[in-house]
């Protein structure tokens, strides 16, 4: 009798941890649905409403944890190019704006400099309101072109990061890298 309980409560425990080894092994795979679906929003050729329809697809889709991970890294990716877009392109018509037509600080900053010029011709000193005025001009051009600057290489660092996340999104899915 006690030699039945034994191999029974043996077997039971064998279940149990089959059970738990077998849910452990589906929980890291990643499901048809989603890889599919996944695949799609990859294509080199997908619009970005195309890419969001996916996403939210995919959303409804997701079974697993590896699931869960894949999607989260895919969305991850997705957000760091939009943002590295959205952000070059703001730099890109700023810089456009500011070689454009003169911009009013510009002409004011040229209509200044010219004041001080006429000075200093004159052999008379600068009026300090002026050279402050031409100072704080400057001061904020240079704070702005820093802005730019700062904002254009987060853009390059969002791309970079987002590509480097679409190559491990890629290769989960089976897919080769992107040609650059």
């Amino acid at each position: 009798m006690r030699k039945i309980a034994l191999i029974l409560g043996m077997a039971a425990v064998a279940l149990i941890l089959g059970g738990f080894g077998s849910w452990h092994v589906y929980q890291r795979h990643l499901s048809s649905e989603l890889k599919r679906t996944l695949k799609a929003a990859s294509d080199p050729n997908a619009t970005e409403a195309d890419i969001h329809s996916y996403l939210r697809s995919a959303r409804l889709q997701m079974r697993t944890q590896k699931d869960r991970e894949v999607d989260a890294e895919f969305e991850t990716a997705v957000r760091l190019a939009e943002y590295s877009s959205e952000t070059s392109s703001r730099v890109l018509n700023e810089q456009f704006e500011s070689t454009g037509p003169r911009s009013d600080s510009t002409v004011e900053i040229g209509r200044l400099l010219d004041q001080r010029i006429s000075y200093l011709q004159a052999h008379r000193p600068v009026p300090k309101e002026l050279q402050d005025r031409i100072d704080s001009l400057l001061d904020d051009s240079k704070r702005e072109n820093e802005f730019w600057r700062e904002e254009s290489k987060s853009a390059e660092e969002a791309a970079a990061q987002a590509k480097k996340l679409f190559v491990e999104v890629r290769a989960e899915l089976g897919m080769p890298p992107l040609k650059s």
